[in-house]
């Protein structure tokens, strides 16, 4: 079996679950609702500039201080990660999350709190792992030049709780473009996958 690719215990989710994400922000502003299942794209209302919530941080700076904490909490994570030590690893990629959350450094947040999804899935836990992954999907999404293999990774990521969760059709149009960016970046064993995963869905018998 796959890394992460083991059922999830909080049992199938719906789109209604994803209606539970408010108190995630994204690039500066409150994630009031999402909507996901219309891949490529992500839909996504933002309301409240950040600057008006109460206390908020002016612009969303994050100082040089928190950065350097941020990054050695991202290395304790991966560290206990390693060593089988989830809720430690949690722990880490968590604190590590809220100080980049207004980081103007949006990649690095997003990759941060990908891994963190990641660690939830590891402990079977996608209620946790899936907005983590959406909100990484989203900055992703909407960031200029993202690292191709970074954006290949969270979309492979979010296909397999998908069909963790058992929802076959959301998960193949990611698993289709998952495929074709592991192509283009050469990596055979992600084409592979993305392939064998294609046809069990193929094949599924409901």
């Amino acid at each position: 079996m796959d890394r992460n690719s083991e059922p999830c215990r909080n049992g199938p989710l719906f789109q209604s679950d994803l209606l539970q994400l408010q108190g995630f922000f994204l690039s500066g502003r409150k994630l009031h609702s999402v909507q996901a299942g219309h891949w490529p794209a992500l839909e996504v209302q933002l309301i409240h500039p950040i600057n008006d919530l109460p206390g908020s941080r002016m612009h969303g700076l994050v100082s040089r201080s928190e950065d350097h904490a941020a990054n050695e909490l991202r290395q304790r994570g991966e560290s206990a990660r390693r060593r089988r030590d989830l809720t430690t690893a949690i722990r880490h990629y968590e604190e590590a999350s809220k100080l980049l959350r207004d980081s103007p450094d949006r990649l690095k947040f997003a990759h941060t709190v990908r891994h963190l999804g990641d660690v939830y899935m590891e402990q079977a836990d996608c209620l946790r792992a899936e907005p983590c992954y959406i909100e990484a999907l989203a900055i992703y999404r909407g960031h200029p030049s993202p690292a191709r293999l970074d954006l290949a990774n969270a979309i492979r990521a979010y296909a397999v709780l998908m069909t963790g969760t058992r929802r076959r059709d959301e998960s193949r149009p990611l698993w289709t473009e998952a495929a074709g960016l592991y192509k283009n970046l050469g990596i055979a064993a992600g084409v592979e996958e993305c392939a064998r995963r294609l046809h069990q869905l193929d094949t599924a018998i409901e």
